[in-house]
């Protein structure tokens, strides 16, 4: 009987460990500070193929084609964008094996730092950069919702 108890109690422990795991923030908190004081946010729609013919007049955002972006200078707008962000990098659903496929990116400044985050809604995934290093790749939650209501108000299209 000894030994069922003992794999129970490794499986007990194993499964504690993956939930702590999956609760813990998995960015540097200078990222989350940055999203709790926003001061300049960009949004960006990306095209989701980062194998996508590169013209030469394209704009590209950390291997991404850029559809289109706009200044977030509302301070509601840019808390709702943060919060969207944040939600993302802290819901944490798993992980996937689909291909990353970036439709929205957000580039936010708070102070002297720079953060860039490429993000698919589709397969949960979000890239978070500082400058151009990568500091973070984890499997996110949330919606697009928010963001796209900001880019359709400025005439940007998204991505099918």
């Amino acid at each position: 009987m000894k030994p069922n108890l003992s794999l129970f109690l490794a499986v007990l422990f194993i499964g504690l460990l993956t939930r702590t795991e999956a609760a813990r923030p998995r960015l540097p908190a200078d990222v989350f500070r940055a999203l709790d004081t926003p001061t300049e946010i960009t949004l960006y729609s990306t095209h989701p193929d980062s194998q996508a013919v590169r013209w030469w007049f394209s704009r590209w955002f950390h291997g991404y084609r850029i559809i289109g972006q706009v200044s977030v200078a509302d301070p509601v707008q840019r808390r709702q964008v943060a919060t969207v962000v944040r939600h993302a990098a802290r819901t944490y659903h798993g992980d996937t094996k689909c291909v990353f496929s970036p439709r929205h990116a957000v580039r936010l400044s708070s102070g002297p730092k720079t953060y860039d985050f490429l993000i698919c809604f589709e397969c949960s995934q979000m890239e978070v950069y500082s400058g151009d290093q990568l500091i973070g790749q984890l499997s996110i939650g949330g919606s697009p919702e928010a963001l796209n209501r900001i880019l359709h108000a400025a005439h940007i299209r998204i991505a099918p």
